[in-house]
């Protein structure tokens, strides 16, 4: 059963008595009932005591850190963890199977393998695409009472991505797992605005989850020395570095990327590492330090719903360096990010306005300072982690405020 939301659509809204309160000046969020925070991997899990110390960064715990700091009953759960049963195992290959065939995933059989944690909790809460296709399509009486809400980075990219021959079937199972979770939120506006067309949401259903990075991690550093290169890091499949490597040579480029990036055999300029935070090449105080020193980070993306690379642009930003972004159908937040204010942006797939994006900041040492400058106070302002942590908590507490 879907809730139906009081108030407008748009940010995530409830009862601020109930899930936020002022205590000594402070902010605290609290969780009424137990929130499962559902996340991909063990990559979290061996970070938690650096984030806890600050010596690594938080952002990707997508507010539980905070809510579990000020008491709140919270527990994680590995999205990835493999099912026991043998049933279940058999329908996890079979599953395997499918997805690589549609290229679209999900698998009621992960579900199966964190039933238990699921139900120990009162709200189940998704981060992950394919997990909250998942959580949608289990059936509702396997988890009696858990209020289900999934997340999406790029719900109208799905179908799109998918074989042809299996783009309906594909848009049949989303809307059957649309139908099945209680609330759904995105990560980008204009994918909540084309999602909720697309598949006939109730506005009021959905909500957008303001994505934030951790400013006392990612800081400058105005004692390092800039370096003459330009970095691009991400792995997610919407990184468009065919464009970036194409892009006329204007100085060093440094990749770093667990994706495959075919570098022209004459293309000296640019070198490629593996990486990401999911399958470290790389630490987070490398990536940092890469940050602080570069001359630029450029983010190519194509031309999709989801807002890809917000969170490198937003590290980037923190660290005080200027960003060349790609403005595709999915930007995140136009109204912040604006060309030759605090960033310069490029058109989808056009090598020609990176390479020229680039040997503008080159040519212009004092743009590039002006736009750092401008692009920090924005993080600071906008994009911090306060906004996340508020999106959390009353996510983890929408199941009390829509009276389930």
């Amino acid at each position: 059963m879907c809730i139906r939301d009081r108030y407008p659509p748009g940010r995530i809204h409830s009862e601020p008595d109930k899930d936020v309160r002022r205590l000594a000046g402070r902010e605290q969020l609290t969780s009424p009932g137990r929130t499962v925070f559902l996340y991909p991997g063990e990559a979290r899990r061996e970070r938690i005591s650096g984030a806890k110390a600050g010596t690594r960064p938080k952002e990707f715990f997508y507010g539980y850190l905070e809510l579990e700091s000020q008491g709140a009953s919270v527990t994680m759960a590995d999205t990835h963890t493999d099912p026991q049963r043998t049933a279940d195992s058999w329908r996890m290959q079979l599953e395997i199977l499918r997805n690589s065939i549609c290229r679209v995933g999900w698998s009621r059989a992960r579900v199966s393998a964190i039933a238990g944690a699921l139900s120990d909790g009162d709200t189940a809460l998704s981060f992950n695409d394919g997990f909250s296709m998942s959580l949608g399509l289990y059936p509702r009486d396997a988890l009696p009472g858990v209020y289900r809400i999934g997340g999406f980075m790029g719900l109208s990219d799905l179908v799109p991505r998918a074989r042809t021959p299996l783009q309906s079937y594909v848009r049949r199972a989303i809307s059957a797992a649309l139908k099945n979770l209680d609330h759904v939120f995105f990560f980008g506006e204009p994918d909540r605005k084309q999602a909720t067309s697309v598949y006939g949401l109730d506005p009021a259903q959905t909500s957008l989850f303001d994505f934030g990075v951790d400013t006392a991690y990612w800081t400058p550093d105005r004692d390092a020395a800039t370096e003459d290169f330009v970095l691009s890091v991400g792995s997610d499949p919407s990184r468009d570095y065919a464009s970036l490597v194409s892009a006329p040579s204007s100085g060093q480029i440094r990749v770093v990327t667990r994706l495959p990036v075919s570098v022209p055999k004459d293309r000296h300029d640019i070198k490629v590492s593996a990486g990401s935070f999911y399958a470290n090449g790389i630490s987070d105080d490398a990536l940092r330090h890469l940050y602080r020193t570069a001359l630029a980070v450029v983010v190519p993306v194509h031309d999709v719903w989801q807002p890809s690379g917000q969170s490198v642009t937003f590290q980037a930003m923190a660290c005080g360096r200027a960003v060349i972004a790609t403005r595709n159908k999915g930007f995140c937040r136009p109204d912040l990010l604006v060309d030759g204010e605090n960033c310069l942006l490029v058109p989808c797939g056009n090598p020609e306005a990176l390479g020229n994006a680039i040997r503008q900041l080159r040519a212009n040492p004092e743009l590039g300072d002006r736009l750092g400058r401008a692009g920090y106070e924005t993080i600071r302002n906008h994009f911090s982690l306060e906004h996340m942590n508020k999106s959390a908590a009353r996510l983890s507490a929408m199941r009390t405020t829509a009276g389930a």
